[in-house]
């Protein structure tokens, strides 16, 4: 496989232009974040977010639920930053579903509501979204994998949790892009984002089908590594696994050989970006409702760049 450093990036968003809200940019202006989890590419958000809040002068404030599971903790998170009056509410959503109600209250008291890294689908109060085109990601992924296996490969994939929309928009692209190249879907199963829960998986399916799978494909790097660790303890050592953030245990994957190749998500610039974008609203100037912050490709080649 060619080494490679690419950037995939989306449609170009359309620029609209923002309005007067709470708060102007002159004022003091404050900030809440709210992420999946503690975890080191959610770090990386909001600190992203936080320097972007200091360039202005603003108020910021970070917080994260304990895992990804907790739901009510996130939900409990986000209203604490609504009832203390923060004037950009800024979340990555886990189910976007339960939010919606101290959305509700956010924007009715008059605060800009932002989507980093996870987009908020089906909630028409959303002034932006900043994050990767996931679908669009995997699918490259699927065409890479494609380039190193090629037509007629038995590929398995290791996805996140059911209903969450990065995973789902990850399993779609993947899958579309899986049968676009000519190769076969062997299996697919929901390993809670957890190295725990793909290892196991991954046992599952090296014993239903042993020398049959070709590659596995994963929708983020921890389930990769849990991938990698079960196929090097049944002497699958050969088969190429992808991954998918770019933290440091796919770097390390890759470097180490275990890894074929790792997309680089840039969870910094979502959370840059998001305040910069809150900003231009305040000041009624021309933003994106749609910034993809695009991959990278992580191979043996230039890892050390991403360390």
């Amino acid at each position: 496989m060619k080494a490679r450093k690419l950037f995939v990036l989306g449609m170009t968003a359309a620029m609209v232009f923002g309005t007067a809200c709470a708060a102007s940019a002159e004022d003091t202006v404050s900030v809440g974040l709210v992420v999946k989890a503690k975890h080191e590419y959610y770090d990386k958000v909001i600190q992203g977010a936080q320097d972007a809040s200091d360039e202005y002068g603003w108020e910021f404030t970070g917080m994260s639920p304990s895992s990804f599971d907790d739901i009510d903790g996130q939900v409990s998170m986000v209203e604490d930053m609504v009832t203390a009056g923060v004037d950009v509410l800024l979340v990555s959503p886990n189910q976007e579903t339960t939010l919606y109600n101290a959305f509700d209250s956010a924007i009715d008291a008059g605060a800009i509501l932002i989507a980093v890294d996870t987009d908020i689908t089906g909630y028409e109060g959303k002034t932006a979204f900043c994050g990767t085109s996931n679908k669009e990601a995997l699918h490259y992924a699927a065409e890479l994998m494609f380039e190193e296996v090629g037509e007629g490969a038995n590929i398995i994939l290791i996805r996140g949790a059911l209903g969450d929309a990065n995973h789902e928009a990850r399993a779609a692209g993947a899958t579309e892009g899986i049968e676009e190249f000519g190769m076969n879907l062997l299996g697919v199963k929901d390993c809670t984002t957890t190295a725990e829960g793909a290892a196991a998986a991954m046992e599952d399916f090296i014993t239903m089908y042993q020398d049959e799978i070709d590659a596995v494909i994963c929708c983020d790097d921890d389930m990769a590594a849990g991938a990698i660790q079960a196929l090097r303890q049944a002497g699958y050592e050969d088969v190429p696994v992808s991954g998918y953030d770019g933290t440091s245990v796919g770097i390390e994957n890759v470097a180490a050989g275990y890894e074929l190749f790792d997309l680089s998500q840039d969870p910094y610039q979502m959370g840059y970006l998001a305040v910069q974008t809150a900003h231009a609203v305040l000041n009624g100037e021309p933003y994106e409702e749609n910034i993809d912050t695009g991959v990278q490709v992580i191979t043996i080649d230039n890892y050390k760049d991403f360390q």
